[in-house]
C-alpha cells in the first residue's frame, strides 16, 4: 500500500502553478475554500472547469482575480432564500477579464467522459440550435450522420484537466475512493485529469473496508494524487448517504447558506465574509472551529418527518406566484395525460412545486409519474417547503449524464421538462445565460433536458420576460410546447411554430376582451391567438392547498 494522505493545505499547495486547468466537484468546498486562501492574491491565470460555479465560494475564486477562464454550465445558486446568479459572477462577467466558456452539464460532462476514455470527439443530443454551439465552435460541430439517418450528429473535442478535485464519503490511505452519487458530473474529472485527482474524504477507511464495498470504489487509486481527510468537507451543503450508517451524514446549513448570499450581494460584506470564513483563517480545521461543535451536531441529526398535506382548503386569494404554479401545475398534468409521459424532470426555481404538485394530483388519479432532477436524483418524493427533493426517498441517485443522457435521452424517451427561464421569444426559444450583457444563470441542465425531452416553460408575463426574440438562445424551441405566466398559457406543436395563447385566466368580473388586452400589453411579440382559445378557472380552495403545501419558502409572502 502506497500512502498518498496528505493535509488539505499541502495538497492544494503542491497543485497549484500558472495556467492551471483545474476542475472541481461541485462538492468539494473545503477544498475550493483552501485554493482560494492560497491563490486570492496571486496572478496565476488559472482555468476553472466545473459543472455549477454557484455558492461554496467558487463564484469567490472566480473574483478573486487568480482566474483566467471559466468553463462551466451555470453560474446560480439555489437555496430555500435564493434562487438565482451570484453577484460576484455578473460583476467579474461585466468587467470583462475573464473568458467564460457557457457549456450544458451533459455536454460539459461528455467532454469529461471523452477525455477519460482517450476518445478523439465525445457524441451529444444537445447544444444544437444554441447559442452555445455558435460560441464553442472550436470545439464543437455538427456533422452529417456517417450511419445515414437524417439528423446530424453533434461532436465536441474531449476536455482533460490538468488537476481534479473531487469530495468523497470514503478513501484508503492509497486513494482507493467511495463515492456515493449524486455528484453531477461523477468522478470524470478526475479521470480524465492529466496530473491525477485530490480527493478530500470524510472518513479514511482501511482497504479491508474498500474491498468489501468495492461496488461503490468510483476512483481507484492509480487515478489520485494525494488524499486528504476533510470532515463536513461539503459545508455548507448536503454530504452523505444513509446507506453508512456508521459514516458522516449530515443536511445542507441553510442559515449559514442564507448570510453568505445575503453577504454576496454587498462587495464590503462579502470581503469581510471572506476574511472570517476563508482567506482570515488558516485552514479547514480552524473553519470548522469557528462553526462550532453545537453546528455540526445539529446538521448531523435525523430530519423532521415530513408533514402530511393539510386536509382544510386555504380560502386566503392567490398570489401572483401561486397563480402561475397553479396554472402550471394543470399544465404538467393535462400533458401528461395526454402524451403518456413518465417521467417529470424538475428544474429549479418557479418549476419546482408545480411538478410535485402535478405528480401528488395524478397519483391521486392513478397515474404514477416518476420525479427526476439534474442533479441525479430519481423517483424521490417531495419535500414540502423545502428548496430540495426528499432525497432519502430516491428510488435511484446517479450523476447527471445518466439522468440527461439515458433516462431522458435514451432509448425510452418518454420524459417531459419543465423550465424556468429568463426570456421567452414567439418560438420558444429561452436564455438563461445572458440578458442585457449581465450574466443570468447559464444552462445548467435546461438545454439537455430541451434538446430531447417535450418541454414546458414556466415564467411571469411581462414585455422583460416574452421578447419578440432572445438575446442568447440557450434552449431551442424545437420541443417546448408550452409557456406557461400569470396571465395566460401559450402552446405550440413541436417544431418552429410560434407560439399561440390558448388559455387566459379572468375573473368573473373581467371580460375576454380585458384580459386578452392585459396579455398584449405585457407580450413582446405581436400576440397570435389559438382558434381554441379556452377561459381558465383561477385557482382552487384544493389547488391553492396543495401548492403552498409544496412551495419553497422563498416564494412565499
Amino acid at each position: 500500500m502506497t500512502s498518498r494522505l496528505t493535509d488539505l493545505g499541502s495538497a492544494v499547495r503542491d497543485a497549484l502553478e500558472p495556467g492551471l486547468h483545474l476542475h472541481l466537484t461541485t462538492s468539494c468546498r473545503a477544498a475550493t475554500r483552501e485554493v482560494l486562501r492560497q491563490s486570492h492574491d496571486l496572478d496565476l491565470g488559472l482555468t476553472l472547469i466545473m459543472c455549477r460555479v454557484g455558492g461554496g465560494h467558487a463564484a469567490d475564486l472566480v473574483a478573486s482575480g487568480s482566474v483566467r477562464a471559466v468553463i462551466a454550465g451555470s453560474y446560480g445558486a439555489v437555496s430555500s432564500a435564493y434562487a438565482g446568479p451570484m453577484p460576484q459572477l455578473r460583476a467579474v462577467f461585466g468587467r470583462g477579464d475573464v473568458t467564460f466558456q457557457h457549456w450544458s452539464f451533459l455536454s460539459l460532462t461528455q467532454r469529461l467522459q471523452a477525455a477519460a476514455r482517450g476518445l478523439p470527439f465525445a457524441q451529444t443530443h444537445s447544444l444544437l440550435g444554441s447559442s452555445m454551439a455558435v460560441a464553442n465552435a472550436a470545439d464543437f460541430m455538427a456533422i452529417p450522420d456517417p450511419f445515414g439517418s437524417p439528423d446530424q450528429a453533434a461532436i465536441m473535442s474531449p476536455l482533460a484537466p490538468d488537476v481534479s478535485i473531487v469530495h468523497a464519503l470514503a478513501a484508503d490511505e492509497d486513494g482507493n475512493t467511495i463515492v456515493i452519487p449524486p455528484q453531477e458530473d461523477g468522478v470524470w474529472g478526475a479521470l480524465a485529469s492529466r496530473r491525477g485527482a485530490i480527493v478530500t474524504a470524510e472518513h479514511i477507511v482501511s482497504r479491508d473496508v474498500i474491498r468489501r464495498n468495492s461496488h461503490l470504489v468510483r476512483l481507484p487509486a492509480r487515478y489520485v494524487r494525494a488524499v486528504c481527510h476533510v470532515p463536513f468537507g461539503a459545508h455548507p451543503g448536503r454530504f452523505g448517504s444513509r446507506v453508512f450508517p456508521d459514516l458522516r451524514f449530515y443536511d445542507a446549513d441553510q442559515d449559514f447558506d442564507h448570510a453568505y448570499l445575503a453577504a454576496s450581494r454587498d462587495p464590503g460584506l462579502i470581503e469581510a465574509w471572506l476574511q472570517r470564513w476563508v482567506i482570515g483563517i488558516a485552514d479547514h480545521d480552524a473553519y470548522l472551529a469557528q462553526l462550532g461543535e453545537e453546528k455540526l451536531a445539529a446538521l448531523q441529526r435525523p430530519r423532521e418527518t415530513v408533514q402530511s398535506q393539510p386536509a382544510a382548503e386555504d380560502s386566503s386569494p392567490p398570489s401572483a406566484s401561486e397563480t402561475l404554479m397553479t396554472l402550471a401545475m394543470r399544465e404538467v398534468m393535462s400533458m401528461i395525460r395526454e402524451e403518456g409521459h413518465d417521467v417529470l424532470l424538475v428544474g429549479a426555481g418557479l418549476a419546482e412545486a408545480p411538478a410535485a404538485a402535478a405528480r401528488h394530483a395524478l397519483r391521486e388519479d392513478g397515474i404514477d409519474v416518476s420525479l427526476a432532477t439534474g442533479h441525479g436524483f430519481f423517483g424521490f418524493e417531495p419535500a414540502p417547503g423545502r428548496f430540495e427533493p426528499d432525497v432519502d426517498s430516491a428510488l435511484m441517485s446517479a450523476d447527471g449524464s445518466e439522468i440527461y443522457g439515458v433516462v431522458l435521452g435514451g432509448t425510452r424517451p418518454h420524459g417531459l421538462a419543465i423550465l424556468g427561464a429568463a426570456q421567452v421569444d414567439r418560438c420558444g426559444n429561452t436564455n438563461s445565460t445572458v440578458v442585457a450583457g449581465q450574466l443570468i444563470t447559464g444552462s445548467g441542465g435546461a438545454n439537455d433536458a430541451a434538446s430531447v425531452c417535450d418541454t414546458i416553460v414556466v415564467t411571469r408575463m411581462s414585455k422583460r420576460k416574452l421578447v419578440s426574440q432572445v438575446e442568447f438562445v440557450t434552449c431551442p424551441g424545437t420541443r417546448v410546447r408550452a409557456v406557461v405566466t400569470d396571465k395566460g398559457v401559450f402552446r405550440k406543436p413541436r417544431g418552429d411554430a410560434p407560439l399561440q395563447l390558448s388559455a387566459y385566466l379572468a375573473d368573473d368580473a373581467t371580460s375576454a376582451d380585458d384580459a386578452i388586452a392585459e396579455i398584449r400589453a405585457g407580450c413582446g411579440w405581436d400576440l397570435e391567438i389559438s382558434d381554441e382559445l379556452n377561459r381558465v378557472p383561477a385557482a382552487t380552495g384544493p389547488e391553492l392547498s396543495l401548492i403552498r403545501w409544496l412551495m419553497p419558502d422563498r416564494y412565499r409572502g
